[in-house]
C-alpha cells in the first residue's frame, strides 16, 4: 500500500509540475496582455478588441477564454460598462462585446474584478472550479492594468482550462494525498493543491455515505 500511495503522490506531482510551468507561462502572457491594454487600451476598436482576444484565446491551446473589463466608464466616457469577451464555442473561438455587460451582472462588484483590482499589479489566480455544463476544470487569471498616470482602468482576465489537473479524481483515485511541500506553497500551485485535496475528500465522504 505504501509503494503504491508513493506512486500516486509521484503521478501526482508530476501532474502538478506540468501546470505549475504552463500557469507559470500564462502569468507572463497575462502580464504581458495587461501592460498593452494598460497602453492602448482605449485606443482600440471593438474589431480590434475582437481580432486581439479570439487570436488571444486560438493561440493557447488551454485557454478557455479571455476578456478586457474596463472600469466604470474607463473605456470611453458614457461607456458605462465594457468588457469584450472571446471564448471557446466548441471548434472555434466567439468574440462577444457586451455578454457581461450589464447592469445585473455589473463586472466591476464581482469577485474575479476585485481579486485583480486590490492585487495591484500581480495576477491573482482564482480557486480552481468545475463548470458542470461543459465538464472541464478551470482557473482565472486576473491582472489589473493601468494608464500612463498610473490610474487603475481595469482588469484583464484570461480563463485557463487545468482539467489534467483533476484528471485522476476523474479516475476514481480518490486515495491520494496532496504532498505536503505542495500544499504548504503560498502561490497557485498551493491552491490548486489545497483544493485537490478538498476535492478528494469531499468525493471519498460521498461515496462513504
Amino acid at each position: 500500500i505504501t509503494c503504491a500511495k508513493t506512486m500516486m503522490n509521484l503521478q501526482l506531482s508530476q501532474i502538478i509540475t506540468e501546470v505549475e510551468q504552463s500557469l507559470d507561462n500564462h502569468s507572463k502572457v497575462v502580464s504581458s496582455l495587461s501592460t498593452t491594454i494598460g497602453i492602448t487600451g482605449t485606443q482600440l476598436t471593438v474589431p480590434e478588441y475582437n481580432a486581439l482576444l479570439t487570436q488571444y484565446v486560438g493561440l493557447n491551446a488551454d485557454t478557455y477564454g479571455a476578456g478586457v473589463w474596463f472600469d466604470y466608464n474607463g473605456y470611453q466616457p458614457g461607456i458605462k460598462y465594457f468588457g469584450p469577451y472571446a471564448y471557446r464555442d466548441g471548434g472555434t473561438v466567439s468574440f462577444a462585446e457586451a455578454l457581461y455587460s450589464t447592469d445585473e451582472y455589473d463586472f466591476p462588484n464581482q469577485e474575479w474584478y476585485l481579486a485583480g483590482k486590490n492585487d495591484s499589479d500581480t495576477v491573482a489566480w482564482s480557486a480552481p472550479y468545475q463548470d458542470e455544463t461543459l465538464g472541464i476544470s478551470l482557473v482565472t487569471a486576473t491582472q489589473g492594468f493601468y494608464d500612463s498616470n498610473k490610474q487603475f482602468k481595469g482588469v484583464v482576465n484570461p480563463i485557463v482550462l487545468i482539467t489534467e489537473l483533476f484528471h485522476k479524481a476523474e479516475l476514481g483515485d480518490f486515495d491520494s494525498e496532496i504532498p505536503d511541500a505542495i500544499i504548504s506553497r503560498e502561490d497557485e500551485l498551493g491552491k490548486l493543491g489545497l483544493s485537490f485535496q478538498k476535492l478528494s475528500e469531499n468525493i471519498q465522504e460521498n461515496i462513504a455515505t
